[in-house]
């Protein structure tokens, strides 16, 4: 699984530093309470985490990337609000305590290419589900596959002071495991001259609705409901998954 480094944690506060409040309400109109408990297994730099979290309910969160958490700290620092994440992976984590909710959003679990790690990791969250407790995650479907890009392609350009970032990609899409193996090099550049650089190996899994809904309901999941629908490319689709 990806694990985020400092270079592209910074490009990426800078492009979705929080998500828009039609994302965030698609979560938090599901919890009854606000004191339920709520995780966030892979919430990143907070871009969930933090709205929520300043907006009063109790969300717990953690991440594989520390540069990702302590993007994350210093959000909720400067908010004057105190965070509880901590570093984990999705794929081994047992947890101590039962959430009533738990959210995985912008596609990552997308991040799980190998169908073990992805059972292991969907197991993993049932058996930190309250009885009749709610899953909600969003992924990447087939539709986002878009077109090869076979050349350095610059994506993002942003100025930081006197110094310049650029986050440049190649793809391709690998139709036999259906998996967008993506390349990303990252480029702090001053005065013309490139003085750090971040290489990432970025491959995503697309799932059908029907391949993820085979495996929750192995898991044991009894209710698997598919809550938005995209088709358009580099958006999500929804599932909300309840245990009973």
């Amino acid at each position: 699984m990806s694990n985020y480094g400092k270079l592209c944690t910074i490009i990426y506060d800078l492009d979705k530093p929080y998500a828009v409040k039609e994302e965030i309400e698609i979560y938090s109109r599901l919890v009854e309470l606000k004191n339920d408990k709520i995780l966030e297994p892979m919430c990143g730099s907070g871009r969930f985490y933090v709205p929520l979290l300043k907006d009063g309910y109790n969300i717990t969160g953690f991440d594989l990337s520390k540069d990702m958490l302590e993007a994350c700290r210093k959000k909720c620092s400067k908010l004057k609000i105190k965070p509880n994440i901590f570093k984990a992976d999705v794929v081994d984590y047992q947890c101590g305590i039962k959430y009533k909710y738990i959210f995985i959003p912008v596609g990552s679990i997308s991040l799980l290419i190998s169908k073990n790690d992805l059972r292991q990791s969907l197991s993993n969250v049932y058996n930190c589900l309250e009885n009749n407790g709610i899953f909600v995650f969003s992924y990447l479907g087939i539709e986002s596959k878009g077109e090869d890009i076979n050349e350095w392609k610059e994506m993002q350009n942003y100025t930081i002071g006197n110094k310049k970032i650029i986050c440049k990609q190649k793809s391709t899409y690998i139709k036999d495991s259906d998996i967008l193996d993506i390349k990303l090099l990252y480029e702090l550049i001053q005065n013309e001259v490139v003085i750090e650089n971040e290489y990432q190996d970025f491959p995503v899994k697309l799932f059908t609705e029907e391949y993820l809904k085979e495996i929750l309901k192995t898991i044991g999941f009894s209710e698997v409901k598919l809550i938005k629908s995209s088709n358009l490319e580099n958006d999500y689709n929804i599932l909300k998954c309840v245990k009973l």
